[in-house]
């Protein structure tokens, strides 16, 4: 059974580490409603709390941000998951948690965005979450995260981000609407996604083939790569290493090429 009451307190602990070297590093460069909200954070009890049950939002969700419950706090549910340990419970919470807290500061502003675009919309502010989650992490080792599968979102942030100039951290800590112009991305978004899912169905019918478990693990963790990182040669390069793969199921993925981005 998991101690919520002990881990909801190393969570707020953690939580506010992390708040305050964002601080640190760029309360000069945010609004003063970002930094009312950065202060209102690192003065609350409550930045994380911790639920029992399992999330509304799918079964395998361990944490979602404060927008799905509109209450600005952070919910976990460790009860989803299964842990061999508390310190195995600890990690993996944490892991996610400064990807969760960079949502209090990177979220779509855009009210008025075509219905036909809010899923694109979305998708390009998780992916500039986890890049600057990622950016943030590399420079401050201290602070434990596990990458999310978003790697094809990053991917379309990169791509993109130029034009909406949303890379500088004066319009991620500012209330500038960067995601007006989404719209016009919709055709390179859909080849993303087109790239995104002929890599996952390929590597989803190998699964199915696979002779046995240590077979079927070794395919998974390709996949597993292949979401976080959106490295299509990469898969390439680790499939061509194990042995039991065809092939002739390999030259299939060369269709990849045909995917200009």
């Amino acid at each position: 059974m998991v101690d919520h009451e002990s881990l909801e307190l190393i969570l707020n602990k953690e939580a506010k580490r992390i708040l305050n070297q964002i601080k640190i590093d760029f309360y000069d460069k945010m609004s003063d409603k970002k930094k009312a909200l950065i202060n209102s954070l690192i003065e609350s009890e409550k930045i994380i709390i911790v639920d029992n049950g399992i999330c509304p939002l799918g079964r395998n969700i361990l944490a979602h941000g404060g927008r799905a419950k509109g209450d600005g706090k952070i919910h976990y549910y460790p009860d989803s998951r299964e842990f061999e340990s508390d310190e195995d419970m600890i990690e993996e919470c944490s892991g996610i948690l400064a990807h969760e807290v960079f949502h209090y500061f990177i979220q779509p502003d855009a009210i008025d965005i075509d219905d036909d675009y809010r899923e694109m919309a979305s998708y390009y502010t998780e992916g500039l979450v986890e890049k600057e989650t990622r950016k943030f992490c590399m420079r401050h080792p201290d602070i434990k995260y596990t990458h999310a599968n978003y790697g094809h979102y990053m991917k379309f942030v990169n791509m993109v981000q130029g034009s909406l100039d949303s890379g500088s951290y004066e319009i991620i800590f500012s209330e500038s609407d960067y995601l007006k112009n989404i719209g016009k991305y919709k055709d390179l978004y859909e080849k993303i996604m087109e790239e995104r899912d002929f890599v996952l169905n390929f590597l989803n019918e190998l699964m199915d083939k696979a002779a046995n478990k240590d077979e079927w693990k070794a395919i998974r963790n390709i996949k597993v790569m292949f979401l976080r990182y959106a490295n299509v040669e990469d898969v390439k390069e680790n499939l061509n290493r194990l042995q039991f793969i065809n092939k002739s199921d390999l030259a299939k993925l060369e269709n990849i090429n045909e995917i200009e981005l």
